[in-house]
């Protein structure tokens, strides 16, 4: 039944690419589950690999040590290798699955997740990703406005473009299990809440260069140094030397605002 709907879902004209995502990891899933049914009853991964490879390929003869070795190389070779990035990406997968579910059983589960899914891109989140994303927006975007002087009218209505019920939490502080997850992201998510970060600086005009000066900070905090310089300085056509005037002028200015340590986003 979840198969019919999330398939039905997926095969709309009107359906955006997380859907089809979402179906394509459903299937996927599903496959490596019948392919561990296989094994469990063979309790053999060779007759498993070649079949599966014979059926794909049209091959009359197949190694499955060979198949094996190809896909461990690949995997090897790929840090971010995942199945839709590979040739013949989700035999791969498949195969490599079984081989480690002989060798670690339950424990090779984590391994078989990233082998799937790998780590996901902007436009390749699946409905449960994008939750997730949504997620992170909304305590990114609290961390960044704790400061008082940073919640105007302008900066809370644009919060709220995002999140029409959003509000502050005073006790919203940078986790280690938040800054984890941004740096373990894709490169694109972490352009987008660079993005995200310079959209806040500009939206009020009258807080001057402070909100730089805070962004510059932030960005250091969660280790997006780079990518928020690289944006800033693509963004307004800046040199280096620019940038480097504008950053230390904009950091002056927001080491001048004192904060109280409500405000602070640091954890004790």
């Amino acid at each position: 039944m979840a198969d019919r709907i999330i398939t039905s879902i997926a095969n709309s004209g009107n359906s955006e690419m997380a859907y089809y995502e979402t179906a394509r990891l459903f299937r996927l899933y599903t496959e490596i589950f019948c392919d561990q049914g296989a094994f469990t009853v063979l309790e053999n991964t060779d007759p498993v690999i070649t079949s599966l490879v014979k059926i794909a390929t049209g091959l009359d003869k197949v190694s499955a040590e060979s198949y094996l070795k190809q896909a461990e190389e690949i995997f090897n070779s790929e840090k971010h290798t995942k199945a839709d990035t590979i040739t013949h990406p989700e035999n791969f997968i498949r195969a490599r699955a079984i081989q480690l579910w002989q060798t670690g059983g339950r424990d090779a589960e984590q391994e078989i997740i990233r082998m799937i899914e790998g780590t996901a891109g902007l436009n390749q989140l699946d409905i449960f990703k994008q939750k997730m994303m949504s997620e992170l927006t909304h305590r990114f975007m609290q961390l960044l406005l704790k400061p008082k002087w940073f919640q105007t009218s302008l900066t809370l209505s644009h919060a709220k473009q995002f999140f029409p019920k959003f509000s502050m939490d005073s006790s919203a502080t940078l986790s280690k299990e938040l800054l984890t997850s941004v740096n373990d992201s894709h490169n694109s998510i972490k352009e987008y809440l660079c993005y995200l970060l310079l959209d806040f600086v500009i939206v009020d005009p009258a807080l001057e260069l402070v909100p730089f000066g805070c962004a510059f900070q932030f960005a250091e905090d969660l280790q997006l140094k780079d990518v928020f310089d690289n944006i800033v300085k693509k963004e307004f056509n800046f040199s280096d030397k620019k940038l480097r005037d504008h950053k230390q002028k904009a950091l002056n200015a927001y080491y001048e605002v004192k904060e109280s340590a409500s405000e602070q986003i640091y954890q004790d």
